[in-house]
């Protein structure tokens, strides 16, 4: 996978951060070096100071103590006062300069190259006890003693050159100039040696050797002179001008020169005597010493305005840069500011649009609302003009997504109309084809027929289920609720009925409690899902365990299967969606029921919730809140009424409901058993007026007593007309509506009379779960009479949770009442259940 790069922000500022640390890196560099030469130039002051002027004064002693050394090492029997005095002088002279040398301050002052010439000199002078060991000892030859004097000498020299190199033009022409001085004052000082040590002797006469020597410096002396006064500013050459002017002391000294060297090396004798020599030497050189001393203060002053002009050209030089980058960094920040401020703001418009007005757009339309989809949509403002063209063009995309995001709610709504339009045809045939059914199953005699009938009667109904599956799916209400509240008996029932393979289904015993009409239909089609589900995701063989009970905030109803299950990963998955029921756009075709479950619930306020099971299937949590409960307790049992029951009850049954109120779920055995009884008997109202029939029916027969061998599997056979009034029993031959329904019997019952008695299975105990609501299939072997007598009470116990129970207050003809969309409940609902209308007399 490609590596996400970095963000538009981060690649502008590595963008412009590039230039600005080069340009920082520039002018830090530049600063450093006017910096260095600043302070080179202020502790130029420093180094004229304590280095360079002690040190010209150890040179000039220096000088003096040689001439007297070559003189003692010549004549060994001399004078040694003036050696000694000379010898005090130089140590002196390098006493202070070897203090100046190591003060701190100095020493922190001094360049690479002034230190390592300060060192040089220090070995040098070092050597100097040797020198003054071997000349005072007579082992060291007059030429020695010269060229070791000569050496330290030259090392000073050496370090007053490295302490001239000024980083001033001026200062360090005039440096150089003086440094000149020093080799050319050193050669006069060598001359001075020779000629005095030749005095010395007794001939006075030169060698050849010394005589050439003498001439060689000589003439090297002169050179550096005249390079000497060349270099020289004009205000600084003044003082050796007139000194080598005619009768000047240098202008004696050079004179001098000339005789020794006319003289040649074959003179006897030096042309002038010593004291002439002296006087002229003494005072050139004693004026070349001050001057050079007074220069060398002189030129370490010059550098105080460069330093002054340097340091102030280093502080314009630093805020300019400084400047500068501040501009850079401020002009840098705010285009990268104005870049990203629009980025952001193209990018806050695209979620406001995404995030808001689509979903606020397609909300509104899908409740039906008119709206304007450009009302309110505003472009941002950008500062760029290439941004503001993005963000036109973004815009347009913004508008053109709307304007699908319409036609998308639109097209939704037309599909949504197209379910509605062919769950409500389906649901019309589907009723139709219930009505003629039920015909059918009341006239058919033969077994096998009736049972397939019975068959096609179950698989119309769960077609009907998935039709008000696809209502509730496409957002429409499927149209079934009660007036009054309908027992959870009724509507575990009417749940289990609707599914294929009842007969698996297990209910444990059921509390008495009823729940609102409003919502009984859709807790039908939500358990019937739930159902229809756990037998369709588990063994064929296997039960499908529904239990009821009550909690701390209403019911909860669990449906346990023993199949596979589902991995924990699914599970989330399924009660997320049972969370947030989805739009049937995104849904998967598989998985509608989960869709109509979630919506359902999120109807009513249901909580479903799906689990692992204890049988290693799935456990469908169904919680109904207190609202939607009406719990209810059993009503006493009336006095026995004169005419013989015709429903034979159980020693703990309850007497059947009246009018007055919803149909309580009996206590065990027999109520809390799934097995379904017929609706519960109306109270006796006035017959409405009776609609003549063509052919009356004959008188019912008399009720036998209660016995075994009324019961099937386990329930009593209701007798016909058996609770009715005499002018109801009277009506009961004519056909209209409030006329109480003969649930449960064929015509040949009515005929004849009830069946035989015949053995039957004792009860089971109270509390002990049992089938589902038909039971066992009727054998095909069975007689007609008894598989209609049974086939009629598992329709009876499945259509007490489709088919209104009671009817509607203030209505002495107990009509249905009409579903939510106003029409006739014998139109909406199907014709499962017989009704006075649509049964024929035999």
């Amino acid at each position: 996978m490609k590596r996400q790069g970095w963000s538009i922000r981060r690649k502008f500022t590595a963008l412009l951060l590039l230039p600005l640390v080069s340009l920082a890196a520039l002018c830090g560099y530049a600063a450093h070096l006017a910096l260095g030469n600043a302070l080179t130039l202020s502790r130029v002051d420093t180094i004229g100071n304590h280095l360079a002027a002690p040190l010209g004064r150890a040179v000039i002693a220096l000088q003096s103590e040689r001439r007297d050394a070559v003189v003692a090492a010549t004549v060994p029997d001399g004078d040694p006062a003036s050696l000694t005095a000379g010898r005090a002088a130089s140590d002196a002279a390098i006493a202070a300069f070897l203090k100046e040398a190591h003060d701190d301050e100095v020493r922190s002052a001094e360049s690479d190259s002034v230190r390592e010439g300060i060192e040089r000199a220090e070995k040098s002078l070092a050597t100097l006890s040797d020198i003054r060991r071997g000349t005072d000892t007579g082992t060291s030859s007059p030429d020695q003693v010269m060229a070791a004097y000569t050496g330290i000498n030259h090392d000073i020299a050496e370090a007053l050159r490295a302490m001239t190199i000024l980083p001033d033009q001026d200062a360090q022409e005039f440096g150089q100039a003086l440094y000149t001085q020093v080799p050319a004052g050193d050669l006069l000082s060598q001359e001075d040696a020779l000629i005095s040590a030749t005095a010395a002797t007794p001939d006075r006469r030169l060698s050849a050797t010394a005589y050439r020597t003498l001439v060689q410096t000589i003439g090297a002396r002169r050179l550096l002179s005249a390079e000497v006064l060349a270099r020289l500013p004009a205000a600084q050459r003044k003082p050796f001008l007139e000194l080598a002017a005619p009768g000047g002391a240098m202008a004696e000294v050079t004179a001098l020169e000339d005789r020794l060297i006319d003289a040649g090396p074959t003179a006897r004798t030096l042309p002038f005597t010593i004291a002439q020599w002296r006087a002229a030497y003494d005072a050139a050189a004693k004026v070349n010493g001050t001057t050079a001393l007074d220069y060398i203060r002189l030129v370490f002053t010059l550098t105080g305005p460069p330093a002054h002009r340097a340091f102030v050209e280093l502080a314009v030089a630093g805020t300019l840069s400084l400047a500068s980058l501040i501009v850079s960094v401020v002009m840098s920040v705010r285009m990268a500011r104005s870049l990203v401020g629009d980025i952001n703001r193209l990018n806050t418009s695209s979620r406001n649009l995404t995030d808001d007005r689509l979903r606020d757009v397609v909300g509104r339309l899908r409740r039906g609302e008119t709206v304007d989809v450009r009302t309110g949509m505003k472009s941002p403002v950008f500062v760029n003009r290439e941004m503001a063209e993005l963000g036109a063009a973004f815009g347009a995309l913004q508008r053109t997504a709307v304007d699908l995001a319409q036609e998308d709610v639109r097209l939704h709504q037309g599909i949504n109309q197209l379910f509605t339009n062919l769950a409500r045809r389906s649901q019309v045939l589907i009723h139709r084809q219930l009505s003629l059914l039920d015909v059918m199953e009341r006239h058919e005699e033969d077994a096998n027929t009736l049972d397939r009938l019975f068959e096609l009667d179950q698989l119309a109904t769960r077609m009907r289920r998935y039709a008000e599956g696809l209502l509730i799916v496409s957002g429409s209400a499927p149209g079934r609720f009660w007036r009054r509240a309908v027992p959870v008996v009724d509507v575990v029932r009417g749940g289990i009925a609707e599914t294929e393979q009842y007969a698996r289904v297990v209910v444990l015993p059921v509390p008495t409690v009823g729940i609102q009409g409003r919502a009984a239909a859709d807790v039908i089609h939500l358990l019937a899902e739930l159902i229809e589900n756990a037998e369709v995701f588990s063994p064929s063989d296997s039960e499908v365990r529904v239990s009821v009970g009550k909690a701390a905030s209403g019911l909860v109803i669990e449906i346990d299967d023993r199949g596979l299950g589902m991995p924990p990963e699914e599970l989330d998955a399924a009660n997320r969606r049972l969370g947030a029921p989805l739009d049937v756009t995104t849904l998967d075709s598989t998985r509608l029921g989960l869709v109509t479950v979630g919506r359902l619930a999120h109807r009513h306020g249901i909580e479903v919730t799906l689990r692992r099971s204890p049988y290693g299937g799935v456990n469908a949590v169904v919680l109904i809140p207190d609202a939607l409960l009406e719990w209810t307790q059993p009503p006493s049992a009336p006095p026995a009424p004169p005419a013989p029951e015709a429903l034979t009850p159980t020693p703990t049954g309850p007497p059947a409901p009246t009018r007055a109120h919803a149909a309580p779920v009996p206590p065990a055995p027999e109520a809390l058993a799934p097995t379904p009884a017929g609706p519960p008997e109306r109270a006796h109202a006035a017959p409405a007026p009776a609609r003549p029939h063509p052919s009356p029916a004959p008188a019912p027969a008399p009720a036998p007593a209660p016995a075994q061998g009324n019961m099937i599997d386990g329930l009593p056979v209701r007798v016909p007309q058996a609770n009715l009034s005499d002018e109801a029993a009277s009506s009961s031959d004519t056909g209209g509506r409030g006329q109480l329904m003969d649930w449960g019997r064929t015509d040949y019952e009515r005929r004849v009379g009830p069946p035989a008695p015949a053995a039957a299975p004792a009860p089971a105990p109270a509390g002990t779960a049992t089938r589902g609501p038909a039971g066992p299939r009727p054998h095909p072997g069975e007689r007609p009479d008894q598989v209609r007598s049974m086939m009629s009470a598992l329709q009876a116990g499945a259509a007490r949770a489709r088919v209104e129970q009671y009817a509607a207050p203030g209505d002495p003809a107990g009509r249905p009442r009409g579903d939510a969309l106003g029409h006739d409940a014998h139109a909406a609902f199907p014709a499962h259940i017989p009704t006075p209308t649509s049964r024929k007399r035999g």
